[in-house]
């Protein structure tokens, strides 16, 4: 968690566009991936043999609690240290997009003017909710570790 966050400040303080582009906000799960499979393994190493079920705990755990430091910075910083962020946000969701309707035919229109009349907000319940959805995806990325680190 205290790592992601480290990546976060990094691309804070460069450039506050990138720390909402897409393929950085992916990067930005490397250090947690990293270390729920060190953990995994460090627990491996100590126990001689790992169940799938222990492997998966191990690592779940550790994604649920980086992942709640994270959003815990995200809220922090977007709510109390630079509300200008969700204008920046909104501005990269826009272009993102409007990148990906390209050539479709999609109709953009809706979530434009969405994002022009309302604009984007945040609140303890936003935050939440977008834990609870990483949560899906970390329980699914430690099932794939567990899979490939248990021994027994």
């Amino acid at each position: 968690g205290v790592v992601t966050i480290g990546y976060y400040l990094l691309l804070y303080f460069t450039n506050k566009e990138v720390f909402f582009n897409l393929y950085a906000w992916w990067a930005g799960l490397i250090p947690m991936l990293f270390f729920m499979v060190l953990g995994t393994l460090q627990l491996r190493k100590k126990l001689t043999t790992l169940s799938f079920s222990t492997a998966l705990q191990t690592s779940f755990l550790i994604f649920v609690l980086s992942s709640l430091l994270f959003y815990i910075f995200y809220y922090v910083l977007l709510k109390y240290l630079d509300p200008e962020m969700l204008t920046i946000q909104q501005e990269t969701a826009l272009k993102t997009l409007e990148r990906f309707g390209q050539g479709r035919g999609d109709d953009l229109e809706p979530y434009e003017e969405f994002y022009r009349e309302e604009g984007l907000e945040i609140s303890w319940l936003t935050v939440i909710f977008r834990y609870v959805q990483s949560l899906i995806g970390g329980f699914i990325l430690s099932l794939g570790i567990a899979f490939v680190l248990k021994n027994k």
